[in-house]
């Protein structure tokens, strides 16, 4: 079997020539607009990488194990998972495997494996199956948290004595390192701040320290419009003290932990994190066999075939819908769907929110034409206009 060895995307700045004034004006700006983190496709979900000391059955299958546990934690978005689906083989969930022999100690690893990497030989890369993990989800009524989904802001204030500092997007740091492995285990996007002169300006390290929510909302707005996560790490000379608070829609959550060992403690807030955040974002299938009418979604702007052929598609990949059709549409390239939910309206929405594809509008008029899947017969009298619920405009 084969598996393209998965690489850890790593933001930064590129160096690039020293443009012209107008072509420097010109790239500012569009940086300035692309600022703001948008929704991410976390591509590698349902990949996982392990270490082994020998590449015998035994061992491969157990952690096969280690790793669909891992997965299915990530795809539903809650640690407890595990609690409620009984699983007899996990070898039958993997699609891929390979294995990469480790030429040397695994050192920069550590914040990811800790103690485990002290004997392993090998790395074994496993892809499990996305289908049958999603079916396996949603046939033990678990929910299923789709792989588009918003960065979360990370603030993460340290006292270390007499240091006191706020970690930036451009800085290397141990502990920086073990929060994005954290997170990245959850399947949770996460960017920092670069706390240049404009966030100064608007948010000092005792706003971050005390959390206040006002000032961090507002300037983790020119990131993403996601969770925001606020860490406050103190350092006593013998062990770290961590308070947590997450911002996500409209709740507030805070934990509090203290630990020798950072990596342990980020590991846990990071668990308590993600679970809250995939409560929010991750649908249950609640709606199986119900006779719930469909919701009809009217798309304006879909002007070409390769446009609906699009839309159509990222309607049907939604975890909330479980089936798309189209009722109607026009010459000018209104379109309107009837989409059978899995769950609540609300999760829809929710879910189209995160996407640029997708703004919402107020209409007032139906734009509903004559249904596409319907024929007049002689004698049929004309079919009621119904208005969508939804309205958006379409966003290539």
């Amino acid at each position: 079997m084969n598996l393209t060895a998965t690489l850890v995307r790593v933001r930064g700045i590129d160096r690039i020539a020293r443009p012209a004034p107008l072509r420097l004006l010109l790239l500012l700006l569009a940086m300035a607009a692309s600022m703001q983190g948008q929704a991410v496709v976390v591509a590698n979900l349902y990949n996982v990488e392990l270490l082994v000391t020998d590449q015998s059955t035994k061992t491969r299958n157990a952690a096969f194990d280690d790793g669909l546990a891992e997965v299915l934690i990530r795809v539903s978005g809650n640690h407890a998972v595990l609690e409620q689906i009984p699983v007899s083989s996990a070898s039958t969930y993997v699609q891929q495997f390979l294995y990469k022999e480790i030429g040397g100690a695994v050192g920069d690893d550590a914040a990811v494996y800790g103690d485990a990497g002290k004997h392993a030989r090998y790395r074994l890369l496993v892809r499990y199956n996305p289908a049958r993990i999603v079916e396996l989800l949603r046939a033990n009524a678990q929910p299923v948290w789709s792989e588009h989904r918003n960065e979360a802001v990370v603030w993460l204030a340290v006292r270390d004595g007499t240091n006191r500092y706020i970690l930036r997007r451009d800085e290397q740091s141990a502990l920086k390192s073990s929060v994005e492995a954290a997170a990245s285990r959850r399947g949770v996007p996460i960017v920092w701040p670069v706390y240049d002169k404009q966030d100064q300006q608007q948010l000092k390290f005792t706003d971050v320290w005390a959390a206040f929510a006002e000032p961090v909302k507002a300037v983790s707005a020119r990131y993403s419009d996601g969770p925001v996560i606020v860490g406050r790490l103190g350092w006593n000379g013998s062990s770290w003290t961590g308070e947590w608070t997450l911002f996500v829609e409209q709740s507030i959550r805070s934990w509090v932990f203290t630990n020798t060992d950072y990596n342990a403690l980020v590991t846990q807030v990071m668990d308590l994190v993600s679970d809250e955040i995939g409560s929010h974002y991750a649908v249950l299938d609640a709606r199986a066999g119900s006779s719930v009418p469909d919701l009809l979604v009217g798309v304006e702007q879909v002007d070409s075939v390769g446009a609906f052929r699009r839309l159509n598609q990222y309607l049907g990949r939604l975890t909330a819908v479980r089936d798309v059709r189209v009722v109607s549409m026009d010459a000018g390239g209104h379109v309107v769907f009837a989409v059978s939910l899995r769950s609540r309206p609300e999760d829809f929405e929710k879910l189209v929110a995160i996407d640029n594809m997708l703004q919402q509008v107020s209409v007032t008029d139906p734009i509903i034409t004559n249904p596409v899947d319907q024929v007049a017969q002689p004698g049929d009298t004309a079919p009621a206009l119904q208005q969508p619920r939804l309205h958006y405009r379409y966003q290539p």
